[in-house]
């Protein structure tokens, strides 16, 4: 599938933002512009935008235009500002080293509603679904739900498994990961996930959204919960923020 042009625009201008060509502060030429540069009509252009605004590379401002954002101070009310690593952490008592894939499940399916909006299928398209459930030191800690694109890896179930994803992918289907976007929140287990884990249902969890784009289109959108009281993400910085409002 090819990438949209709404997408392949917002990929170009980003990587002129991070090249530096639109720096912090400055405005993106406007809408009428771009329609020109990139010969697309006003409302692909507003959807490109769209998605660097998600992305936090830029913020429209109404009457004033659409600024570039200083990519390492995200706008809002917790700053992480000139990040320089993101680290998986276990709570004392767990080793790392002893994380174990307790289980691998990957079946055809149709695509749920949200599955299908992230991989810009129709609700019902036929999609893989892979369950996995992750322990360490014995102790369940994270449970992940798949959903790939059966038309970029036709007879995906029928291949050995454990499996990564992305190694297979390339290697088999000439399928590359090109970028991704993962959202964090907080959420409380439903009986799905409670049964999941062995928790009780309403315990707290940490959810993770992610959506995977290839040289293809997007080819995956994952949903994973995990135990705060066993995982978490540590975010390191330095130095001052430099962004200015």
């Amino acid at each position: 599938m090819p990438i949209p042009v709404y997408r392949r625009i917002a990929f170009d201008l980003k990587q002129k933002i991070l090249t530096g060509q639109y720096a912090p502060g400055s405005l993106l030429p406007p809408e009428s512009r771009l329609q020109e540069l990139y010969q697309v009509s006003r409302t692909t252009v507003r959807r490109a935008i769209s998605q660097l605004v998600e992305g936090n590379y830029v913020t429209v401002r109404q009457g004033y235009g659409t600024e570039v954002t200083d990519k390492h101070l995200p706008m809002g009310f917790h700053k992480f500002h000139n990040v320089t690593e993101i680290t998986e952490c276990f709570a004392p008592g767990y080793d790392r080293a002893h994380t174990r894939t307790a289980l691998f499940h990957v079946t055809p399916c149709a695509a749920p509603p949200e599955a299908a909006q992230a991989l810009e299928l129709t609700p019902g398209a036929p999609v893989y679904r892979i369950v996995r459930r992750f322990d360490i030191e014995g102790a369940l800690f994270a449970c992940m739900v798949n959903y790939v694109r059966r038309d970029i890896a036709p007879g995906l179930d029928g291949y050995p498994t454990p499996f990564d994803l992305y190694s297979l992918l390339s290697r088999e289907f000439h399928v590359d990961f090109k970028e991704g976007s993962e959202r964090i929140t907080a959420c409380v287990a439903t009986c799905a996930e409670a049964q999941m884990l062995g928790i009780p249902v309403g315990s707290p969890l940490l959810q993770m959204n992610r959506i995977a784009w290839s040289n293809r289109g997007p080819i995956e959108y994952v949903v994973t919960h995990l135990r705060p009281d066993v995982y978490c993400l540590q975010v390191s910085m330095e130095g001052l923020p430099t962004y200015k409002r």
